[in-house]
């Protein structure tokens, strides 16, 4: 009795079991091919493309060398000078002579007696003589005493008193220390004893 229940048991078992293996069979195949299936993704909405902006290379100018204008030389105009108006210039002085008497050899003649000069002193009109006026001679190394004009404005110097002898002289009014007053009036005397000869003279001075 109880092997026949226990077979029963068995046969009802059965389907449950085959149920069970065919359950699992399919759940087998289903897990399988979830496996192998691309999940699907859900389609989003269009949007707009988005623009990306690629920067644009902008090169660097390079620097180059601008040359330096030479200045150019512009001359200025030369201005033109007004004539100027002429100013007249006042009368020229006469100048003071720095000394105030001019002599001159006046005559020579010869003499056998010796050898002399004598002469006048004059203003400047060439007429009136001028009274104590000195005048002096020398030689080389040898000065005679100055002599003073008389009231008709001669004077009168010996040099040689022997005989007519050759030799150079000089003669010029002087003042009171032996400064010339005038110029220098040089002379020469020869010792020939002829009439034309020359060992007399007469120098004259003017007052200028």
């Amino acid at each position: 009795m109880q092997d026949i229940f226990s077979l029963l048991q068995q046969r009802r078992a059965l389907p449950m079991i085959a149920l069970g293996a065919f359950l699992g069979g399919l759940l087998a195949v289903l897990l399988l091919l979830s496996t192998n299936r691309s999940p699907e993704v859900a389609q989003l909405p269009d949007s707009p493309p988005v623009r990306t902006l690629v920067p644009t290379y902008t090169p660097t100018p390079i620097a180059t060398d601008t040359p330096t204008p030479t200045p150019t030389f512009t001359p200025s105009p030369t201005p033109t000078r007004r004539p100027a108006t002429p100013t007249p210039r006042p009368p020229t002085a006469t100048p003071t002579p720095s000394i105030p008497y001019s002599g001159s050899v006046v005559s020579v003649s010869g003499s056998c007696d010796g050898v002399w000069v004598s002469g006048r002193v004059l203003a400047k009109d060439g007429i009136t003589p001028v009274q104590d006026v000195l005048v002096k001679a020398w030689t080389e190394g040898y000065e005679f005493p100055s002599t003073e004009t008389g009231a008709d404005g001669k004077y009168y110097i010996r040099l040689s008193f022997s005989a007519a002898v050759a030799g150079d002289w000089h003669m010029a009014v002087v003042d009171a220390s032996g400064a010339l007053l005038s110029n220098d009036v040089f002379f020469h005397s020869s010792s020939e004893c002829l009439a034309a000869a020359e060992q007399v003279f007469q120098i004259d001075f003017r007052a200028r």
